[in-house]
């Protein structure tokens, strides 16, 4: 097909297979490229590796918002490549929230006052840092599995999405939690913990997203027509 852009998609993100969609529907070519740790949903569209496609024309990121090592691997394959981000935006605060907002898990566990009990959901990647803090931390995790809970005070917290205030509550009561440790990855899927906390009055850790390339931030199918639109311009 005559000017078509070939396009690869980092793949991670709750909206990956609504993205991957909405380029198949305009006709878009490409690979699907999915970060290491992803749950991999069934799609139409090809998935694949950096090495299947060498001539992109372009990079729509769909990564997960903290998944800085696929998205740094694209870039520093072609770093030349139209960049587009599509995705959730970030949380903002408002009056009635008590955030706390940090640069990196480092700084997050500094902030955190001593002895208290955390709710963390920060990954299982971020144990060895959380490692630093002198209370109990109970980290969550979406997928069930039988590892050892490495630190001396807390445990594993098993529990899978859709999530609600009124469990949140439940269970932040139950945990007898003092502080809310999160990434701010926004969207409305894992917010009710920050609403919960902010019910709550729980203090907040919130670490920012990282910075992305420039680029253009996609919401809806029509923007990522429009920008299709500009790319197959520069196909002609």
């Amino acid at each position: 097909m005559k000017n078509v852009p070939k396009i690869v998609v980092l793949g991670g993100a709750s909206e990956t297979v609504r993205a991957v969609q909405w380029l198949k529907l305009a006709g878009i070519e490409g690979v699907l490229i999915w970060e290491k740790n992803a749950k991999r949903k069934k799609t139409k569209f090809p998935v694949g590796n950096f090495d299947d496609l060498p001539k992109p024309v372009a990079i729509l990121d769909v990564s997960h918002a903290f998944d800085e090592e696929t998205r740094a691997e694209a870039l520093a394959r072609w770093p030349k490549l139209p960049y587009a981000r599509f995705g959730k935006a970030p949380w903002l605060p408002t009056n009635e929230d008590i955030w706390t907002e940090v640069q990196n898990l480092n700084e997050a566990v500094a902030a955190l006052p001593e002895k208290t009990r955390v709710f963390a959901a920060t990954g299982i990647g971020s144990l060895k840092v959380l490692a630093q803090h002198d209370g109990a931390v109970f980290l969550r995790q979406l997928r069930q599995h039988n590892l050892e809970f490495p630190l001396p005070h807390g445990k594993f917290v098993f529990s899978r999405a859709p999530f609600s205030v009124a469990a949140e509550i439940t269970l932040f009561c139950e945990l007898e939690i003092d502080v809310l440790l999160a990434r701010n990855v926004g969207g409305i899927n894992s917010f009710p913990k920050l609403e919960a906390a902010r019910k709550m009055k729980l203090p907040v850790i919130l670490l920012r997203s990282p910075c992305l390339p420039e680029g253009p931030h996609l919401k809806s199918f029509t923007e990522i027509k429009d920008w299709i639109s500009t790319l197959r311009q520069s196909c002609d």
